[in-house]
């Protein structure tokens, strides 16, 4: 039983959108290449960057059959990343986090935007170590998935308390 789960992209949004750009200008370069070869390489870095840039994604991959996970980056149905045991982490927890954005005015005055958020985490036995599976701004729905997936894993779902 494999289970893959995808937590969010890996760049920033205006790093996103120079991988469209890059996208577009490698694309615009191939037009070019019936005029001279060399636009060719060209192309073909910028249209991949600009992929990786534009739809990699960071989450992990659970194999409870060989009791292995990999925290890895998705991208274009590749899945990069290295195999570690699973047999360390016993149990689910979900967290409350508050995740905080501030902006500042022409007058230097700022203003804090907080969201709460609920993650939910595979833990070790004493809670030292940690490994953030999802990511929810409703209670509920984090309730939800993890009892779910503490059902798949075989995994005790717990209160965070590190010792």
């Amino acid at each position: 039983m494999m289970i893959k789960l995808k937590l969010e992209k890996l760049v920033p949004i205006h790093v996103n959108i120079l991988g469209y750009i890059l996208i577009f200008i490698g694309f615009y370069n191939l037009k070019k290449l019936f005029i001279e070869i060399y636009y060719l390489p060209i192309s073909l870095i910028c249209i991949i960057i600009g992929m990786f840039l534009s739809t990699a994604k960071t989450g992990i991959i659970i194999d409870k059959v060989n009791n292995k996970f990999k925290i890895c980056i998705f991208f274009i149905g590749f899945e990069i990343g290295y195999w570690k045991p699973l047999n360390r982490f016993r149990k689910i927890s979900i967290l409350t986090k508050n995740i905080g954005l501030k902006a500042y005015s022409k007058g230097q005055r700022s203003t804090t935007f907080t969201n709460k958020v609920f993650e939910i985490y595979m833990l070790t036995e004493n809670h030292r170590e940690r490994i953030i599976l999802k990511r929810y701004k409703d209670k509920d729905k984090a309730t939800v998935f993890a009892q779910d997936i503490a059902h798949q894993l075989q995994m005790e779902l717990n209160v965070y308390s590190p010792s």
